[in-house]
């Protein structure tokens, strides 16, 4: 955490979600305001030889680090949204099936984070938030059908229909699987 800009960061009274994208090569972490000013970030590599316990803890940490940034300059957070690899149950805060992090197989995600951390948390799959960024604040803005599509560690796509992601009945509509 850049130390210097926490002293830069704004007064505010707004919720403070504590964001983390959890990847096959990086977990990245920030505290993020209602209108998508980042007030700080943090990063490590994703320990995936590792385990799950240890993708588990580096998260935690890294999500601490950033709360405790915040509670430095007087701010708190409210909750945290996860943005993860795919598939996953959005529903049950699960990781299902990551083709290129398998320790995560089923992982409880969403739980782990909230006991660990000590705030609510929220799961969703990497393209679904990336697509609601787009259509928030990027290229997508003010376009209610779109198809979004991710190539990075993996391929993933979001399906954006009438101004709403489409998850499908288990939460993978426009996921993509493939091999590491």
């Amino acid at each position: 955490m850049d130390g210097a800009r926490a002293a830069n960061w704004p007064a505010t009274d707004a919720p403070i979600v504590l964001a983390m994208d959890i990847g096959g090569t990086q977990i990245r972490c920030a505290a993020i305001l209602p209108d998508g000013s980042c007030l700080g970030r943090c990063s490590a590599p994703t320990p995936v030889s590792a385990g799950a316990e240890a993708i588990y803890r580096t998260a935690a940490d890294l999500l601490a680090d950033v709360a405790a940034e915040l509670s430095r300059t007087g701010l708190a957070a409210t909750a945290i949204g996860i943005s993860s690899m795919g598939p996953v149950d959005p529903w049950r805060g699960l990781v299902v099936d990551p083709p290129n992090v398998p320790s995560l197989r089923d992982a409880p995600l969403a739980d782990e984070m909230e006991a660990r951390v000590g705030l609510p948390a929220y799961l969703e799959r990497d393209t679904n938030v990336a697509a609601l960024a787009e259509h928030w604040r990027g290229a997508a803005r003010g376009v209610d059908d779109f198809l979004y599509v991710t190539v990075s560690t993996g391929l993933g796509a979001s399906v954006f229909h009438s101004g709403r992601i489409l998850h499908g009945p288990d939460g993978t509509a426009g996921s993509w699987v493939t091999s590491p």
